[in-house]
């Protein structure tokens, strides 16, 4: 292949046969509005400063070069039943245009139907009235209840992890206010008590979108089947179980993912904590004496990798790791002395403990994250520009 360099040409009219390739774009001519070239030929293209936009001539008028190729109608012309994602050249408005079924009208080409994305995280425990921001109309969410709290009794076990729903679509009114919950991790028992339940956090209500709270730990060979906290949405996955008929001594387990549960407690004792499965938060390990470690939580960003469990051995006994971005769960000095294994942020579950004079491990809260998009940046869960990145604007609560 040829090539040439070219420094100013002088010419009117370089005759190419071929294509032309550039490496750094092309710079077209500038003009006003009012400078336009006086005689210009067909397909002649120039950057229209007034405007703002390139126009060609198409042999009688200057034309907005999106328009090109595109069908021509007027208002009263435009299709009679227009299909989502119908596209023309308005020649009364000197617009590109398409129509968006779910707003039921046609939008220019190139807007933003809607209010620009944005998000707002809900961590504190508690509950929480959100005013819908002005041009939201739908909304995605997703919802994590808090994890069980340990058990603090003697050879006790772990809680068990936060569930975790979501739904896409869900239609708001802006300027009105929704009710929003945040459940509070369940606290480690306390010298030879079992631990406390996880809170339920949601959207709305709890019929709507909801993470259910994973369950406090029991210990002293109790042979209690512990489930992990459920949900309700359009998908979602349940905390990990704990199953007590032929465990103790083991840690929290991990919270729910997207697409999958929490990993489940080490069976027996003296086996690493199960990963998490669908982006959910692994479970920690058990161990033969002293403390157990706490579950990981699963992050609010959509769904990533699933977290490991802790591997059996140390001493405090290693935690779970958490599930989409979600926090590990971590050691933390306990009351009477040693370590008590905490759930991770959001929704793990705390450890158990070996000895029944201290306190087991506290579940991690929970947290509800509120996401929307417009028509030409659709949000939805699991994975759908759930980043957040995507956001331009952003609150925490």
């Amino acid at each position: 292949m040829s090539s040439i360099t070219v420094g100013t040409l002088t010419s009117t009219t370089v005759n190419v046969s071929g294509n032309i390739q550039m490496t750094n774009g092309m710079v077209l001519p500038s003009f006003t509005t009012g400078t336009r070239p006086g005689s210009p030929t067909a397909g002649q293209m120039i950057f229209n400063t007034t405007l703002d936009d390139v126009e060609v001539w198409d042999g009688s008028t200057w034309k907005p070069f999106l328009g090109q190729g595109l069908r021509n109608w007027t208002n009263s012309t435009r299709p009679a039943s227009p299909v989502n994602g119908d596209v023309g050249w308005n020649t009364e408005e000197e617009i590109a245009e398409i129509w968006v079924a779910t707003e039921a009208e046609w939008i220019p080409v190139g807007s933003s139907a809607g209010a620009d994305p944005g998000e707002v995280l809900f961590v504190t425990v508690g509950q929480h009235s959100w005013q819908v921001p002005d041009g939201v109309e739908s909304v995605s969410v997703v919802a994590i209840g808090g994890g069980g709290g340990g058990s603090g009794d003697h050879d006790g076990g772990g809680g068990t992890g936060g569930g975790l729903g979501w739904r896409n679509n869900i239609t708001v009114t802006p300027g009105t206010s929704v009710t929003v919950r945040v459940g509070q991790g369940g606290s480690g028992g306390n010298e030879g008590t079992n631990g406390t339940n996880g809170g339920e956090s949601w959207f709305q209500s709890t019929g709507q979108v909801r993470g259910g709270g994973g369950t406090g730990g029991r210990g002293n060979y109790s042979g209690e089947n512990l489930p992990g906290g459920n949900y309700t949405g359009q998908g979602g996955g349940r905390g990990g179980d704990n199953n007590y008929g032929s465990t103790w001594r083991n840690g929290g387990t991990g919270a729910g993912g997207y697409t999958g549960r929490g990993g489940e407690a080490a069976i027996p004792y003296n086996n690493p904590g199960q990963p998490g499965t669908g982006g959910g938060g692994g479970a920690g390990a058990g161990g033969n004496n002293y403390w157990m470690g706490g579950g990981g939580g699963t992050g609010v960003y959509g769904q990533g990798p699933n977290g490991s469990g802790g591997p059996f051995g140390a001493n405090p006994a290693r935690p779970g790791q958490g599930g989409s971005g979600g926090q590990p769960g971590y050691n933390q000095p306990a009351p009477r002395g040693g370590t008590r294994g905490m759930g991770g942020w959001y929704g793990g579950a705390g450890g158990g403990t070996y000895y029944g004079n201290n306190q087991g491990g506290w579940g991690g809260n929970g947290a509800v994250r509120v996401i929307w998009g417009n028509d030409s940046l659709p949000r939805q869960f699991p994975s759908t520009n759930t980043s957040q990145g995507t956001s331009i604007t952003v609150q925490q609560v």
